[in-house]
């Protein structure tokens, strides 16, 4: 100790001497404090590191932990969201269920389908929440069926009474129709008149120059049609009122009476008659020989086996004096194979003809 402060013994006295000796003895303790003092704080400090670790550490468990639960717990209500709609788009679901079916049949169906509207809507926001797309749009289509229902069924009573309503008109329409008739029956009784006049139950085409206008008016609503049509003994087209036998047709009851005008007009021919039958439309006498026109609209052109027979008929009973006159001339050809024929436009010069080689066999005009 003297040697290491020998170069400044001279410097001490005693009591500053003794005082390093005991700093000097003192320092390892004061070392060993501070090392224990260093080791505690240590020490806290890995068990502060400890229970952080281990906070940290159960808290993830915990979130993991409640991680799956969440999963599990989502399954679980997807797998419950499915079933209950599968049992909501079920149509047979009330039959496989345990219910009250007097109570259910007691409902009120308003109530029954106001209730099936409020599970579809909780079936389809459980299957928008879930994400089970493939259920949305027969959920969105069954509540639109739903709704329909209950429009419906809350216009029923209106529909009904509008129906009534109109049942109730309709029939008054009716009936002041019917009145409306009778006193056109009553007022028209001098139309009567010109009908019976004008004998329409044989006549059947009115040239409407020849007409007054009551006379008319009269055939007209008795169902006589005005048209005009090509008159084979004028030439040209005239305006006449024509009401057709049966399922005739205007053309054929027009051209039936112009071409009897016309046999009219014809020397030597005698004994006109139109028939109504399976005879043809017009026979006639000339130099005491029966002649036969049958008027042809282009029916018969599809029922071969009456287009035959109507044929072999005239044949038989009219040979070589029978002549076919066809309304529309588009049918002119197809008729002409089965014998003399001829157009509206051409009869006037046709008729000569057959007339004139009834004793010889009928060219092909």
């Amino acid at each position: 100790m003297f040697i290491c402060f020998g170069a400044r013994g001279d410097n001490f006295t005693p009591e500053e001497l003794l005082n390093i000796i005991n700093k000097i003895k003192n320092f390892p303790a004061k070392i060993e404090s501070f090392l224990s003092q260093i080791t505690r704080e240590v020490w806290v400090i890995v068990i502060f590191s400890y229970i952080i670790e281990f906070v940290i550490t159960g808290y993830l468990v915990s979130m993991i932990n409640n991680k799956l639960n969440q999963r599990a717990n989502k399954k679980w209500q997807i797998s419950h969201d499915i079933s209950f709609i599968e049992r909501i788009l079920d149509p047979h679901s009330p039959f496989r269920e345990k219910i009250d079916w007097q109570e259910h049949l007691n409902t009120p169906q308003e109530t029954r389908i106001n209730n099936d509207i409020s599970e579809v809507k909780e079936a389809l926001k459980r299957a928008q929440s879930s994400r089970l797309t493939k259920f949305i749009d027969p959920l969105e289509l069954k509540l639109k069926e739903l709704n329909n229902e209950l429009i419906i069924l809350k216009h029923k009573k209106e529909l009904d009474y509008i129906r009534a309503q109109k049942y109730q008109e309709q029939r008054e329409i009716e009936e002041l129709e019917k009145k409306k008739r009778m006193i056109e029956c009553q007022v028209q009784d001098d139309k009567r008149m010109f009908l019976e006049k004008l004998d329409t139950y044989t006549n059947r085409v009115f040239k409407k120059e020849n007409l007054s206008k009551k006379e008319f008016e009269a055939l007209i609503e008795d169902g006589f049609k005005q048209v005009n049509e090509f008159c084979v003994l004028e030439k040209k087209r005239i305006p006449v009122l024509v009401k057709p036998f049966g399922n005739h047709t205007i053309s054929h009851e027009f051209l039936v009476w112009s071409a009897k005008r016309l046999l009219k007009k014809t020397e030597g021919i005698k004994k006109i008659q139109e028939h109504l039958t399976r005879d043809a439309d017009l026979t006639f006498e000339f130099n005491r020989k029966e002649f036969a026109l049958e008027i042809e609209k282009g029916e018969l052109l599809r029922k071969h086996q009456q287009l035959k027979e109507k044929i072999d008929y005239l044949n038989e009973n009219y040979p070589n004096r029978w002549m076919i006159v066809v309304s529309n001339r588009d049918f002119f050809t197809k008729y002409k194979k089965f014998g003399f024929t001829s157009t509206r436009k051409q009869l006037s010069e046709n008729l000569p003809k057959l007339l004139k080689n009834a004793h010889t066999k009928i060219p092909i005009v």
